[in-house]
């Protein structure tokens, strides 16, 4: 079956601004008017959409080892972290994947569920001691977010320096936002002042990065599970070179954290506009106020984790996937050697094929497993995102602590949707704290 037959779509300029302003609609939109997969542009500007459940297995699982991130998508990011776990390809990729995966595994979750639950702890502690009644959630679940990924990977808290940290980390995106939508192949430094800012920002995080590595030591015997440990063991037995440490820390700094980050303020976003639902979460979070600190527990948070599974439905972070195929092979359907092709699971999860009524806010699908395809915020295939479990483990347990404590009404009527590295709300998302009766602080 030539499962990649579709139309080619010539952009008009009308089109072209379009995608420039708001690609994860148009391509939508795109999707809706001429079907599963089109050609859309023409020569090195050209690509193919693939918007089925096929076209994700195709790309990402059955044929994997005939695409590579050989795209702008990940050359842009290579500028930050340059060859790492999420840009690289081949021999280079199975090596690093074979050192970080055990700081990963199972048995790493409940350390995981520990630093979040001492994370969300403090989060909610210091709004109560400071009576704030309004936050940006997207300032606080950048801020939470990436405490817990420095203390569970690097083995380091970051607490009081976290504002900094995620204004350099947000400093650099913004950077590869604004290279991806310049004129291609303009040199970054074209524009100084924000060049110099990018800079700045960069030199933040590894400066960040350098004191974490000097702060290490070894420890006699059996290493002690972090990332950081394995990274550094790695290279002093010549796995990895110093750089190739670099490169790793920074993309867990970044992926690691803005993520998961993005995924929690659609949330609490989509929870604000949908009452009934936010207080079945509280219901569920005071139910059983121990749940949240045990990996055990967190596994029966099923209004919870079907609230981050359907926000990173409707608002995937990772909105879109981009492969280049670099070599022909034997198969009916398949693709030329050099096709750029980009999928989208903004694109996929939104689709009424797939899922009834999609623009819906309807946690419940996910009382029931999903189809393959039509469900992937976090890849799929090899490069399955590594951090997965953890994400979404993370995520549950702030959900139900920040429910069971208090009830949030974003103060704005709606939020604009802005798709940069991840797919955000522009300007964060402003809500009103109301306290929840009852001493939900604490274990």
């Amino acid at each position: 079956m030539a499962i990649w037959t579709g139309p080619d779509v010539r952009p008009s300029i009308a089109d072209l601004v379009r995608f420039r302003r708001e690609p994860h609609a148009f391509l939508l939109d795109l999707a809706r008017r001429h079907g599963p997969t089109f050609r859309y542009g023409s020569g090195s500007l050209g690509f193919t959409f693939g918007s089925a459940p096929e076209h994700v297995q195709h790309v990402l699982v059955d044929h994997q080892k005939h695409f590579t991130k050989d795209t702008f998508q990940y050359r842009f990011l290579s500028e930050v972290t340059g060859t790492g776990l999420l840009t690289a390809d081949g021999q280079t990729w199975r090596e690093r994947r074979r050192i970080q995966q055990p700081a990963f595994g199972r048995s790493r979750l409940h350390h995981v569920v520990d630093s979040t639950n001492r994370s969300v702890d403090l989060m909610l502690e210091r709004w109560q001691q400071t009576n704030v009644s309004q936050v940006n959630i997207a300032d606080e679940m950048f801020r939470i977010s990436l405490d817990i990924v420095m203390d569970v990977l690097f083995g380091v808290r970051i607490a009081d320096d976290a504002p900094r940290i995620v204004e350099a980390t947000l400093g650099v995106l913004h950077h590869l936002i604004d290279r991806s939508r310049s004129i291609p192949g303009l040199p970054s430094w074209v524009h100084p002042a924000k060049h110099l800012a990018y800079r700045r920002s960069l030199a933040v995080l590894d400066g960040l990065i350098t004191d974490v590595v000097s702060r290490w030591e070894p420890q006699d015997g059996e290493d002690d599970g972090t990332l950081l440990d394995l990274l550094l063991r790695a290279q002093s037995d010549g796995r990895i070179t110093a750089e190739g440490v670099r490169n790793e820390m920074m993309t867990m700094v970044i992926a690691g954290h803005e993520t998961v980050a993005s995924a929690l303020t659609w949330a609490w976003r989509l929870l604000g506009d949908h009452p009934i639902v936010a207080e079945e979460l509280a219901k569920e979070a005071a139910a059983d106020q121990q749940a949240r600190r045990t990996l055990s527990g967190v596994s029966t948070l099923r209004v919870a984790r079907n609230v981050i599974s359907e926000a990173m439905r409707l608002y995937p972070p990772a909105w879109i996937v981009t492969r280049k195929c670099v070599e022909s092979y034997d198969d009916p359907s398949g693709l030329a050697k050099g096709t750029l092709v980009m999928l989208s699971p903004y694109v996929t999860h939104r689709l009424d094929q797939y899922w009834p009524e999609p623009e819906r806010f309807d946690p419940s699908r996910f009382d029931a497993p999903v189809a393959p395809g039509t469900w992937y915020p976090f890849g799929a295939g090899q490069r399955l995102c590594i951090g997965r479990d953890f994400a979404l483990v993370e995520a549950a347990i702030i959900l139900s602590a920040v429910a069971s404590t208090y009830r949030l009404r974003p103060v704005h009527a709606r939020s604009q949707e802005y798709a940069g590295v991840t797919l955000q709300p522009e300007g964060g998302v402003v809500v009103s704290l109301e306290r929840r009766p009852g001493p939900n602080v604490g274990p």
